[in-house]
């Protein structure tokens, strides 16, 4: 049966396949039989459009880009330059080819100084930063992603792009291990999505909000939002981003021990990269195969799907890949008894250690793999050696596993010690604890001095406090007084004060085009509250404060004609309640006459 569903699957991609070819071949038809520029350029988009998709290499279309990017800048087409680029620093970043990659987002950076798009430098933004995280640059991506906050009126500009940056800000987070921060971002991303909704990003951050919660080992959290992404694409029937989420899901219950459902999505996604041709992630889902059947116990599996990733590693030149698949089966044969083959990966693997590059947990998995080793074949002094390595690298404390490894270790390895290496080392000992006495002297003073610092720093929040409660109740006062006039005028002619707030809020939102949310934000403001203390009363956090402070600048640019900050915010809403009260006491002051 699985022979008969295989067969089929490799027809119908064969088939789709032949229908591309043939498409592309009909427009290299047209293409040699036209000699209208403006007709050469159109195809030429369309050949160069069907082939990105299908990832050919950049090589193969090297004539066509060429002779596209002549036309484009002869017909001064900016846009489509700068969209021609991306596409080529794209496939060069499939390629595993950095300098390339650069080197075409560097060439759409030049072109869009002179186009002045906000848009298309968002999107630059977003391919320089993805092009740092690819090659594991992590906080050079974050820089680079955060230059979209320097954008103006960003959100009412530029769509859901923005959107999408912000929620790779919290992925190159993940990355760095700083899981929570990640979330914060995504969250950020969600609320940016509200006010530019696009289904696409908003499933892509859902599916990036599981991977943090994963990290931080919340597997049903986690599986909850895969699968609420997941919904959404199945639905849409988005099979390459649905293929995604399979991943995802799938290295989730292989981390949970949940490991034929992990196999069983694997296999989806694995069916739909290999048919969309994309090799670095047949490499990832294959090799997160072969990592499932070690946890599984299944060596023999786990050692063939390791080997297929290596071999596709080396393939597409993915360093991080081959360290990582050589890892893996280092592990699995130290599993299955197969010391000598388990040795030569490992010493394989020690030739890249000294390279800065070599990522911090594929250190720590070597460092462990070596001593575990060392240990099963009887050599204590080499299994000793690393698990010190081990310990001095890792930043944080040895878990009290791993603690009585190392114990276990050093009492066979102390077995064959003399006794004056012994003597040596307690003498050792005895010098540390004198050292320990002193150290525990300096930081009693210390903890003294963050005390005093502390106490100190409370002192002027409690002045800085009454401060700005004092400013809080003078603009109030200044507002109560007019609300005061208004109504002792009101009054007259029995209308209510509800009735003239109600009418107020209305002028406001009428005139500057704004929500309840942004007039709440702009009261409190003109009261005097700075943003910390708005997020407070409104129950947000201050990165929703941010988004919509800006907004309301952005609806006071369309309506002004020049850019807001804070005092200039609260001098409009002042104006606007005085002139305001003014035009309604004008008003009852008439109407009190013509009655009289």
């Amino acid at each position: 049966m699985r022979k008969i569903i295989l067969f089929f699957i490799i027809t119908a991609t064969l088939s789709l396949h032949g229908q591309e070819i043939t498409k592309i071949d009909s427009l290299l038809t047209k293409l040699d039989s036209t000699a209208n520029q403006n007709q050469k350029f159109e195809i030429l988009e369309k050949i160069i459009y069907i082939s990105f998709n299908k990832s050919q290499k950049v090589d193969s279309l090297s004539k066509f880009y060429i002779e596209y990017i002549r036309i484009a800048k002869k017909k001064n087409e900016y846009q489509k330059l700068i969209k021609c680029y991306l596409y080529l620093s794209e496939n060069f970043l499939k390629e595993r080819q950095k300098e390339d990659a650069f080197f075409y987002i560097d060439s759409a950076t030049q072109v869009n100084n002179i186009l002045r798009s906000d848009k298309q430098k968002i999107l630059i933004i977003n391919q320089k930063g993805r092009i740092f995280e690819a090659f594991e640059e992590y906080q050079k991506a974050i820089n680079v992603f955060k230059d979209i906050y320097s954008i103006e009126d960003i959100y009412s500009k530029c769509g859901a792009t923005p959107c999408n940056v912000i929620s790779n800000i919290g992925v190159a987070e993940k990355k760095l291990g700083n899981a929570l921060k990640s979330i914060e971002y995504h969250l950020e991303a969600l609320e940016c999505l509200e006010l530019n909704p696009n289904p696409q990003i908003y499933n892509f951050v859902i599916n990036n909000i599981g991977w943090a919660y994963m990290d931080i080992e919340q597997y049903d959290k986690a599986e909850e939002y895969f699968l609420k992404a997941l919904t959404s694409m199945e639905a849409n029937e988005n099979e390459r981003s649905a293929a995604n989420i399979y991943r995802s899901i799938a290295i989730n219950y292989s981390r949970w021990g949940k490991y034929e459902e992990a196999l069983n999505y694997n296999k989806k996604a694995l069916d739909i990269y290999l048919k969309q041709g994309r090799k670095l992630l047949i490499y990832d889902v294959t090799e997160n195969i072969a990592i499932t059947y070690a946890r599984m116990e299944n060596f023999s599996k786990a050692e063939s799907y390791s080997s297929n990733a290596l071999k596709i590693a080396k393939e597409i030149n993915f360093e991080l890949g081959i360290k990582g698949s050589k890892l893996t089966l280092a592990q699995t044969l130290i599993s299955a008894k197969k010391f000598l083959e388990a040795e030569k990966y490992l010493l394989d693997i020690s030739k890249d250690t000294s390279n800065t590059r070599f990522r911090q947990v594929l250190m720590e998995a070597y460092l462990q793999s070596s001593s575990i080793l060392y240990e099963k074949t009887g050599n204590y002094r080499e299994s000793l050696k690393f698990q010190q390595r081990f310990k001095s690298f890792s930043d944080s404390i040895v878990s009290e596993g791993k603690e009585k490894e190392i114990t276990e270790i050093e009492r066979k390895y102390n077995i064959e010690k003399k006794e004056k290496e012994l003597a040596i080392e307690r003498e050792e000992k005895q010098e540390l604890l004198y050292r320990n006495s002193e150290l525990n002297w300096y930081l009693a003073v210390t903890i003294a001095g963050i005390v005093l610092s502390i106490l100190i720093i409370l002192l002027f929040y409690r002045s800085y406090k009454l401060k700005r409660e004092a400013e809080i109740q003078k603009k109030s006062k200044k507002i109560l007084s007019l609300e005061n006039k208004i109504f002792t005028l009101i009054s007259v002619q029995k209308e209510t004060k509800l009735q003239t707030k109600i009418s107020f809020d209305e002028h406001l939102k009428e005139t500057y085009n704004i929500t309840n949310k942004m007039l709440a934000f702009w009261k409190l403001q003109a009261q005097g509250y700075v943003e910390r203390e708005i997020a407070e009363i409104l129950g947000l956090k201050e990165s929703g404060i941010e988004t919509r402070r800006n907004s309301l600048y952005t609806k006071f640019f369309q309506k002004e004609k020049k850019k807001f900050n804070r005092n200039t915010s609260i001098g409009l809403y002042l104006n606007e309640i005085t002139q305001f009260y003014e035009e309604k006491i004008h008003q009852i002051n008439t109407s009190i006459k013509d009655n009289t």
